[in-house]
């Protein structure tokens, strides 16, 4: 299909549309399991990496401290349809290749004992969205039911929903199957407990902006979208930028910002709570250098943005040129600016690795 397709085009804007919802969605229902975890008297972590008794570290998406045990595992913003025949050959196919060699095999990498969540016993967990029926019926049929001692240590499974309200979302979390070491807390997420308007959520959504999950990518255009409408705006406020050059009577902020001096901002502001070695809890960036550089680079290709020639490095200067964005139009014009400035042509989306 032509790069310059209008019906290509479209077809690129909702795909993109569709993996920054499934992300936010995401996002949204750990801020809920955060949330919970909190009223509960626990300690929850973005992930982390675990530290067992031998050499192998897995790195979970999950960490729950609770006071008398811990509850480790993997969060998936989606789940792949056994019914895909481009992908699976056939229903066995499916159960083999991804339930047992992908999910449960990385699932089961947490099956042991670890060292440094400061409680000796752990449960697994698994979150994953709710409407993946046929994906759920696999798993849970074909799978949980006939090996029932497919884990050492007890294992449950939740699903997430965000539903659209009138003037609101909900945020639900789910039993769906299995059991947890303590009855009580099972009991609470069975009776619905893990449920919440956003406005409950709006502080903890407004710390939170960065999750990657195992084996899954942040959107790039959802960290672009972020940097547009809520941080560079932050940034043309703040002393601690570059220099404001100018106001355009267009209503055109245009400031310099250093790479490094971007990502120092953005630490400063967005921070997860993490587990990473024996010393317990720290704090994890969200916006990593990576990511920001990727975004910044798609910007200068899209012409909003301007830098010098040459490498990039922490040292890099760019010029930005902002002004403020409709939040419903932000992906679409991105998408668009993108599409014309050639980015989606290559495998990546202007990824490039700095160390």
């Amino acid at each position: 299909m032509s790069d310059k397709d209008p019906e290509g085009l479209e077809s690129k804007k909702r795909e993109i549309a569709a993996d920054i919802n499934n992300y936010q969605r995401l996002l949204k229902s750990l801020i809920a399991l955060y949330k919970f975890t909190k009223s509960e008297g626990g300690e929850f972590y973005f992930g982390g990496r675990i530290i067992p008794n031998d050499k192998n570290s897995p790195t979970p998406d999950i960490i729950i401290k609770l006071p008398k045990f811990a509850i480790v595992g993997d969060a998936k913003r989606s789940l792949p349809n056994p019914n895909n025949r481009q992908i699976f050959v056939s229903e066995e196919d499916y159960l083999k290749t991804f339930i047992e060699n992908d999910l449960i095999k990385q699932l089961k990498s947490y099956d042991i004992n670890i060292s440094n969540i400061g409680i000796k016993n752990h449960d697994l967990i698994l979150l994953a969205p709710q409407g993946c029926t046929d994906a759920m019926a696999v798993l849970k049929f074909d799978f949980l039911d006939k090996q029932k001692s497919a884990f050492e240590r007890k294992f449950i499974l939740l699903v997430y929903v965000v539903e659209p309200l009138a003037n609101t979302e909900q945020i639900r979390i789910s039993y769906e199957w299995g059991t947890l070491s303590s009855s009580e807390i099972e009991n609470k997420i069975k009776r619905g407990k893990i449920s919440y308007y956003r406005g409950e959520l709006d502080k903890e959504i407004g710390m939170f902006k960065i999750f990657e999950e195992n084996n899954g990518a942040t959107p790039i255009v959802y960290v672009m979208q972020l940097l547009w409408a809520q941080i560079f705006p932050e940034i043309n406020k703040k002393s601690d930028k570059d220099i404001i050059l100018e106001w355009y009577r267009t209503g055109e902020n245009v400031f310099e910002v250093k790479l490094s001096k971007l990502i120092k901002y953005l630490n400063k502001l967005y921070s997860l709570p993490y587990i990473v070695d024996s010393n317990g809890a720290t704090e994890r960036i969200q916006f990593k250098t990576q990511l920001v550089s990727t975004a910044m680079e798609n910007f200068v290709k899209m012409g909003l943005v301007e830098r010098d020639n040459g490498e990039v490095t922490e040292n890099t200067k760019y010029k930005v040129v902002w002004k403020e964005l409709p939040e419903k139009e932000i992906t679409s014009y991105f998408v668009e600016k993108m599409w014309k400035s050639g980015i989606f042509k290559g495998e990546e989306v202007g990824q490039k690795k700095l160390e």
